[in-house]
């Protein structure tokens, strides 16, 4: 647990000290505002438009259609928060996946002291494994989605809501330790063993996360952040084990 509560700070720090790691952690992040900005203006209007011509269609453009005309745009504006904030991570995190794995294998040099590879090289390498990672990043989202839909059916239950949040949790610290896993090649039963020998340093991270997830405009920094604390925390509880090296 020691090592859970002094990751955070080193986390960003190992962020800002790197150029390379900055822009690396920056890129997905500006994408993914312009997408959600885009997609967002387009669709609030879009649909505004068409609801105002079905609301005055049915009930005129007087009173009553102006207080209706209010009432969907508060529920869209409500609507449209939700799914963004839902959505955001999810979208980000494939986004950034070659990024973040890139990003994950150069912090973990930076904090054994290694030789760090520099700009083209680091951009190459993001490149050549752009879609790779994509797809497998996909495929990682899809199992957390699946697992998450049996979270949130547990958590309808008041006696499962501590279980449920424990399983996000520990479902949120898998999607970032994975990249040190699969950098270095372990099997499922390797991976199983780390997970259970860690779990209460994984899964409060992963806690600190889910909470950060909930809070407009800091849940964008979170698959940067959480690569970065993720992958210093798996080096400190495996750099004795020579799995780090």
């Amino acid at each position: 647990m020691k090592n859970a509560l002094t990751t955070f700070r080193e986390s960003y720090k190992y962020l800002l000290k790197d150029r390379i790691s900055f822009v690396l952690a920056l890129c997905p992040i500006m994408i993914g505002i312009i997408i959600y900005i885009y997609a967002g203006q387009n669709f609030f209007s879009h649909f505004f438009e068409w609801g105002q011509e079905y609301i005055e269609k049915y009930l005129g453009n007087g009173t009553l259609g102006s207080v209706v005309t209010w009432f969907i745009s508060a529920i869209l504006m409500v609507l449209l928060y939700y799914i963004i904030n839902l959505t955001f991570i999810m979208v980000i995190s494939v986004i950034a996946s070659p990024f973040n794995d890139l990003l994950s294998a150069r912090i973990e040099k930076q904090y054994l002291g290694k030789k760090l590879p520099n700009f083209s090289e680091s951009m190459k390498l993001v490149s050549g494994n752009f879609i790779k990672t994509i797809f497998t990043e996909i495929k990682k989202i899809t199992i957390i989605l699946g697992i998450s839909v049996l979270i949130v059916f547990t958590g309808f239950f008041p006696f499962f809501a501590p279980v449920s949040i424990i399983l996000g949790a520990m479902v949120l610290s898998i999607e970032y330790i994975d990249f040190s896993w699969s950098r270095h090649s372990l099997e499922f039963k390797d991976c199983k063993k780390d997970f259970k020998k860690n779990v209460f340093s994984y899964s409060f991270g992963g806690l600190f996360f889910m909470i950060l997830i909930t809070i407009p405009l800091l849940n964008i920094v979170v698959p940067c952040l959480a690569t970065s604390y993720f992958t210093i925390l798996w080096v400190k509880n495996n750099e004795n084990s020579h799995k780090a090296a």
